[in-house]
């Protein structure tokens, strides 16, 4: 059986793994469009600081690929995709044979993650736009920032604010434009987003919330002093009037799919690849995982885009088990689920956490004085959604419980209290 994955990351290495402890003797390849073994790219942004070194990057022992009997073809970015012969095909070489630019498969693993976006903003071009989503992204920032003072940063979620404090570490002037009137839109509520807000403030991180960059401009004057010092400095203006300079501009203003090589006519695609449970595709043999997939939320039963690395961890498993023919099913998991740290404040997002309509309830552990903003939202007695910033205390419990859709209406008053735990969870199971 020969197994082609697309993609060396989090969904992709989770598959080879799976399908290697199922088929010991299948060929498994791998095609990675970067240079590196599977690395995190969560550690990027303390990357950038230099508090992870580069070996620390790394998630798998260096003798994994040859102790798996992985084939791993670095630099081999996939162009096309014939499903009816079985071939994908890269740009690598112009040889076109079984170790060149085309590879045959039996199954096939699409995982090959997400591609930062670039708005579609005047002046602004990959050129002179800085991304944070691969190694050699960080590595870019790192190296080209050295002599840059003025660092602008387009999108405030969590991607763009870690950037900017572990940027901020190293010295540099820090600016954040958002379009949205808060930052973490998409996972925080507004009291919960302002906390943070004042962190960052209070660090020396400057905020524009609620604006849009309308310009990228450079002046002859910066042109000069480009060829002496390297720095090319950019004006940018926003959609209020205001400017900024800027050394460096980095665009952390969402992510897409990335599915460019795929015919969308011969594969069934939405805003991601549809799947059933088993990770499989509309075309027979080929599976899908990772940020390319489209799944059933759990907590809204609709399909919507996961773009986590655990989400992408349990995709890939479930694909490689199908791919080796042991038969197991995906379980709906919850797309939108994020932890992170700002300042050493612990964060903790899942589900709805910004309800619209009166059939949510909500329940609210709020002490500013303390740092410490904890939120549950409930409908039908059961939690669909949750914050927990400063105090994440039980926050896995309670996650669990959103997770199985366990009734909670017994104890849904006092899940916020301080003696809450499990003794009062088993009542519910």
């Amino acid at each position: 059986m020969k197994y082609l994955i697309i993609g060396n990351g989090a969904a992709g290495i989770a598959a080879a793994a799976k399908i290697r402890k199922l088929d010991k003797t299948g060929e498994i390849t791998i095609l990675s469009s970067e240079s590196y073994p599977v690395y995190s790219k969560c550690l990027l942004p303390d990357f950038l600081s230099g508090e992870i070194s580069e070996d620390r990057m790394f998630i798998r022992e260096k003798d994994f690929y040859t102790k798996k009997n992985i084939t791993v073809y670095y630099n081999h970015k996939v162009i096309d995709i014939d499903f009816r012969l079985k071939h994908v095909i890269t740009d690598c070489s112009d040889n076109f044979s079984e170790t060149g630019s085309i590879f045959t498969y039996d199954k096939l693993l699409i995982a090959s993650g997400s591609t930062q976006i670039l708005p579609p903003i005047k002046g602004l071009e990959y050129g002179n736009a800085y991304f944070l989503s691969t190694l050699d992204d960080a590595k870019r920032i790192i190296e080209d920032s050295k002599d840059a003072r003025k660092i602008l940063i387009i999108g405030a979620g969590f991607v763009g604010l870690e950037a900017a404090l572990n940027l901020y570490k190293k010295g540099k002037e820090v600016t954040v434009i958002e379009k949205a009137p808060r930052i973490l839109p998409g996972q925080l509520d507004e009291k919960a987003s302002k906390m943070i807000e004042n962190t960052l403030t209070e660090e020396g991180i400057r905020l524009a919330l609620n604006s849009a960059v309308s310009e990228v401009t450079s002046s002859i004057y910066s042109n000069i002093v480009k060829l002496f010092t390297g720095n090319h400095t950019k004006s940018v203006v926003l959609d209020d009037g205001r400017r900024f300079k800027a050394d460096m501009i980095i665009v952390a203003a969402g992510s897409k799919p990335n599915l460019d090589f795929i015919d969308k006519d011969l594969l069934k695609i939405n805003k991601g690849i549809l799947v059933d449970r088993t990770m499989q595709s509309s075309v027979k043999d080929v599976y899908a995982a990772g940020d390319v997939v489209e799944s059933i939320d759990a907590v809204t039963g609709v399909n919507s885009l996961s773009p986590i690395w655990p989400n992408a961890v349990i995709q890939g498993e479930v694909a490689g088990s199908n791919m080796a023919g042991i038969k197991r099913d995906f379980d709906h998991l919850i797309s939108m689920q994020n932890a992170s740290e700002f300042r050493e404040i612990p964060m903790i997002a899942m589900g709805i956490t910004a309800p619209d309509g009166q059939e949510y309830e909500e329940y609210l552990d709020h002490r500013p004085t303390d740092m410490v903003y904890r939120k549950l939202v409930i409908k039908d007695d059961v939690v669909v959604g949750m914050i927990f910033l400063g105090d994440i205390k039980n926050a896995g419990v309670i996650g669990a419980l959103m997770k199985q859709k366990i009734n909670v209406g017994k104890i849904k008053r006092n899940m916020l209290n301080s003696n809450f735990g499990y003794s009062e969870v088993s009542i519910l199971l």
